[in-house]
């Protein structure tokens, strides 16, 4: 049976103000998009995820954001603490997630932390939620 595995890298648009600007009718159209969006992407993770519960279909999902540590914390992972120094750092992740999106190419440190964060959330998820198929952990290099 195939899998699924499916990774959410939307970042929060924040709330500063955007019930006053909305009140006033000063929310700029692309805020407004972007909050649009946000709900659809929103109900479509909720979506997958009850799917997920109820195993009507075997996925994953990565949501960004989540370090190493908050995974393990979701999924009652037991991880001596001194492990926890050979990962991204939870600043960094968090560094990683709010890196703005646009169609210009990355610097090289930042591309190598939003590839990490990647990499570890994608190894840390699927050894948590899908032991049977990733049974052992490949450190980043």
């Amino acid at each position: 049976m195939a899998a699924l595995i499916c990774s959410d890298a939307s970042g929060p648009i924040g709330s500063q103000g955007v019930l006053q600007l909305a009140l006033s009718g000063r929310l700029p159209s692309p805020r407004l998009f972007d909050i649009c969006s946000d709900q659809i992407r929103a109900l479509r993770s909720r979506m997958l995820v009850r799917a997920i519960i109820d195993k009507s279909i075997r996925a994953v999902l990565l949501k960004m954001g989540n370090s190493v540590r908050d995974i393990d914390i979701k999924t009652d992972q037991n991880r001596p603490a001194a492990l926890y120094d050979r990962f991204q750092a939870d600043q960094d992740v968090g560094s990683s997630f709010a890196y703005p999106t646009d169609l210009r190419a990355l610097p090289p440190a930042s591309l190598d932390g939003v590839a990490r964060h990647e990499y570890e959330l994608a190894d840390a998820t699927l050894m948590a939620r899908a032991p049977e198929h990733f049974t052992h952990s490949i450190a980043w290099t």
